[in-house]
């Protein structure tokens, strides 16, 4: 709902373009990001800072957690590469500053060389010295291995770095166990090799395989045990959190260099990947105004009404349909009262141009403009050609949701109206949410399409927040694919 402080030299008839102009300008979400980092920087001159900032293309700036001897380097890389991001990873960070006799390597030697954890101290000092660098401030990035613990978690907060992904990957512990058990290491070459995979290994090679100390069952165990011990702390720090299931594949501790890397094409991560990029198709909610325009799509006229005036109770949208407004001009007995009786009635219809006029004229009250709205279109759905008059009009939902019975009747209306999710999704842009009123099984998803599951058993309550979460959940914006 429109903060109306903020309109009160807007004339009423302008309401609606300035909502829309808000939201799609990402007004609320913009001036939020900035207050956010105006506080966190708080620069001497905050008006030339603004300035500044406002110049600024958003920066990926996303965290990957994963559990101990996951080996998610490949990952990270391919998912820097597909952002255009600097890939940041501590054990490579440690391994150059021991290398290079540093102060701060040298004082992380003792516990890096035991398989420990660093100190909080000298990682994050680390860290910061190298998110400093021109590179990731010009390009942004993608950090591996960092944080582990909720102490690095909150030292990251403290030093301003606020990050606008974190990707948790959930590999099941019997799945690293088993990889680690199967992975060696050639002393002589420093060769890494998979003996599940590599077969065909010079028999004097594998005379000579060892297995990597910090891989051995006891290890594993230990370094997954202590994992699983602060990863709590480490959600209840960075709550704007996704976590990503990894399936248990053959192959899938494959070791493709000397250096460790996961070779992708060979670990069949695809799924993993594919999982990332819609993760950070997802903008995150602002704590911003936004005005909901919903058009409620399929499904029975009975159930769009019923769903239609439980948002208009809950939310204070305003609902209208065309039923809705043949009824209100009968009853007040308007110029067109007769004609709308008929066609409430069933014996005429009222031609697509005047019901998107309709439409559009309540749509542009001030109490719509205001508050937004839920939209149904007419006994015989949303047909391209109603959808494509409404859009001649410059009326645009921000929400879709498509009301099935079941997941066997999902893309029925699709058969009868052929052409009406193309038009949607050409003409207004909007993301679109299958929305169940009966049954629990997912239908095909792609695209913009996105699944919320209601069953018709549930108590009102339970629809009206499941509705809700529809509403607060972000739009999607496109980013490139990343195999």
């Amino acid at each position: 709902m429109i903060d109306l402080k903020l309109l009160e030299s807007v004339a009423d008839e302008r309401l609606g373009q300035f909502a829309e102009y808000a939201d799609d300008h990402e007004l609320f979400p913009l001036f939020h990001e900035m207050l956010r980092q105006l506080l966190i920087h708080k620069p001497k001159d905050p008006l030339l800072w603004m300035a500044e900032f406002m110049e600024k293309r958003p920066l990926p700036s996303i965290i990957v957690v994963a559990p101990p001897t996951a080996n998610e380097t490949g990952l990270c890389k391919t998912l820097a590469a597909a952002m255009n991001a600097v890939h940041v990873s501590t054990t490579s960070l440690l391994q150059v500053a021991i290398e290079r006799k540093t102060s701060l390597g040298m004082q992380a030697l003792p516990a890096f060389s035991q398989h420990q954890l660093v100190p909080d101290r000298i990682m994050t000092e680390l860290l910061m010295l190298r998110l400093a660098q021109p590179d990731v401030q010009e390009r942004g990035f993608v950090l591996e291995g960092y944080p582990r613990t909720r102490d690095q978690a909150l030292a990251l907060q403290r030093k301003g770095i606020v990050a606008s992904n974190v990707l948790i990957l959930d590999w099941p512990a019997s799945a690293l166990l088993d990889q680690a058990a199967h992975q060696f290491i050639d002393p002589v070459t420093n060769r890494a090799y998979d003996v599940r995979v590599h077969t065909e290994i010079d028999a004097d090679v594998r005379a000579r395989l060892t297995q990597k100390m910090s891989l051995t069952e006891v290890m594993v165990q230990d370094r997954l045990t202590a994992y699983h011990r602060h990863l709590p702390g480490i959600l209840d720090t960075l709550k704007m959190h996704v976590r990503i299931p990894v399936p248990h594949l053959p192959g899938a501790g494959v070791l493709a260099s000397a250096t460790g890397e996961r070779a992708l094409e060979s670990a069949g991560l695809e799924p993993v990947l594919d999982a990332i990029a819609q993760t950070l198709k997802v903008r995150l909610p602002s704590a911003g105004a936004t005005t909901h325009r919903v058009l409620l799509c399929g499904g029975s006229k009975e159930v769009q009404g019923r769903l239609g005036e439980m948002m208009e109770a809950h939310f204070q949208l305003v609902f209208a349909s065309p039923h809705r407004l043949f009824a209100e001009e009968v009853s007040r007995h308007g110029p067109r009262a007769a004609k709308f009786a008929a066609a409430l009635a069933g014996k005429s219809t009222i031609p697509d141009t005047e019901i998107a006029q309709l439409l559009h004229d309540r749509l542009q009250q001030p109490d719509a403009a205001r508050h937004g709205w839920v939209l149904t279109a007419t006994d015989d759905g949303w047909t391209p050609a109603l959808l494509d008059k409404f859009a001649s009009l410059g009326v645009r939902p921000s929400r879709v949701l498509v009301v099935a019975h079941d997941s066997e009747h999902w893309g029925a209306d699709e058969v009868s109206n052929p052409g009406w999710q193309t038009v949607i999704q050409e003409r207004f842009h909007a993301p679109m949410h299958p929305f169940f009123v009966k049954g629990s099984t997912r239908p095909p998803t792609g695209g913009k399409l996105q699944t919320v599951v209601v069953d018709a058993d549930e108590p009102v309550d339970q629809v009206v927040e499941r509705v809700r979460q529809v509403l607060l959940r972000p739009v999607e914006y496109y980013v490139p694919r990343m195999y």
